[in-house]
């Protein structure tokens, strides 16, 4: 899984979240809850 912050980091609460070829839904709706928790807006992408 991949993860991509939006610049300038402090200003924009996006990050974007690259699913992997081998990257399974477990893993991915982890690093996805982080984000939610974390205060970031987290914008998957394929």
């Amino acid at each position: 899984m991949g993860m991509h912050f939006m610049n300038p980091v402090l200003m924009m609460n996006l990050v974007e979240l690259i699913r992997g070829l081998a990257t399974d839904g477990e893993t991915f709706d982890t690093g996805r809850g982080f984000y939610d928790y974390s205060g970031e807006v987290p914008v998957p992408t394929r």
